[in-house]
């Protein structure tokens, strides 16, 4: 499909071109969702902070997934008990795990739901001497959070305000 654009001056054939993109500006849908994928987080450390292996702060609701925890060496102990401790406004969850000497990295398959200001700490239950360690998950922000970002054309309708038809 051509356009054919009239001849005369520049200014006749301007508005005439506006005048053609207020009309198919119409039938355009006038938003566009963004998709946010899945972000990595990932902390190592070369030994914890007293207990604590791990502090993170969620400003958005978001699902985590694929945990992986390694840990360079237990020293003498044959295990260590890991705890997720998650709390927000109105709830707290706790869920344990092991690490066994030998089995170096720890993998946590769960997808977990996390509702933004939930604050994370990933600790040591009982004192135990580690090596340097690194950690890492997926976060995915939930859908309702993502943006929707207005398109073009309401800039463009925006400034053909004022133009005769």
């Amino acid at each position: 499909m051509a356009i054919e654009i009239p001849e005369g001056n520049p200014d006749k054939k301007f508005k005439y071109v506006e005048r053609i993109l207020r009309r198919m500006s119409r039938r355009i849908h006038k938003t566009v969702a963004v998709a946010v994928p899945p972000i990595p987080v990932t902390h190592y450390a070369v030994r914890p902070d007293g207990d604590v292996l791990f502090r993170y702060f969620f400003i958005v609701d978001c699902e985590l997934s694929n945990f992986m925890l390694a840990i360079s060496s237990l020293g003498e102990a044959k295990t260590a008990e890991i705890r997720v401790e998650m709390s927000g406004n109105d709830y707290v969850s706790n869920k344990t795990f092991t690490i066994k000497a030998g089995q170096n990295v720890l993998e946590m398959s769960e997808l977990i739901s996390v509702k933004s200001s939930t604050v994370m700490k990933i600790c040591l239950i009982e004192p135990v001497e580690i090596g340097e360690y690194w950690l890492g998950f997926m976060c995915g922000i939930d859908p309702g959070e993502n943006k929707v970002i207005k398109t073009a054309i309401d800039a463009l309708e925006e400034g053909a305000k004022g133009i005769d038809e």
